[in-house]
């Protein structure tokens, strides 16, 4: 039995795994990292970014390069310090997709279409239990918000009867 890489040139890659630029994830993840790369380098320095951000240069330097990606608070923090929108770091193409307006979001644009899609991206960097939190969070404002349009029916409707028991009363007060 012959052992890997003896007697033949390893190539520095294992065998059956995705070639990087044939996977399309990672071609993905190369975008993504290139508009990182651009906005630190066009609107400051790795040094300017790391001294802002307090993430350490070779983290950026990876980050930058593709060779790992950004966890959500890395993002937010690159994009502020770069003056660069997390969301154009993250997916690409916001002017473009603000202007056609494909970036919706329950029929809602722009702020909460960006805090959405951030959101769907960015829970796969969770773990488990942290996602269980965040589904019972969301449970529990979905609960409150059903509460207070039944209080508001509610309220409502205590008001027609508020105004018309008022009225009545100032109907027979005129009769009087």
């Amino acid at each position: 039995m012959a052992l890997m890489g003896v007697g033949k040139k390893w190539e520095g890659r294992m065998a059956n795994t995705p070639n990087q630029l044939e996977d399309e994830v990672t071609m993905i993840d190369l975008a993504r990292a290139q508009r990182i790369k651009d906005a630190i380098i066009n609107h400051s320095t790795y040094e300017r970014v790391e001294y802002i951000t307090g993430i350490n240069i070779t983290t950026l330097k990876r980050i930058a390069s593709g060779k790992r990606d950004a966890y959500a608070g890395e993002l937010e923090s690159i994009a502020e310090a770069t003056q660069t929108s997390a969301v154009y770091l993250m997916f690409g193409e916001e002017k473009d997709m603000l202007k056609k307006g494909k970036l919706k979001f329950d029929g809602r644009k722009n702020k909460v279409a960006e805090a959405a899609m951030f959101c769907f991206y960015n829970i796969r960097t969770l773990q488990d239990d942290e996602i269980i939190v965040i589904a019972k969070l969301i449970a529990g404002l979905q609960a409150m918000n059903v509460s207070q349009r039944f209080f508001m029916k509610d309220l409502e409707q205590l008001a027609a009867k508020r105004k018309e028991l008022d009225a009545r009363k100032n109907s027979e007060q005129e009769e009087d």
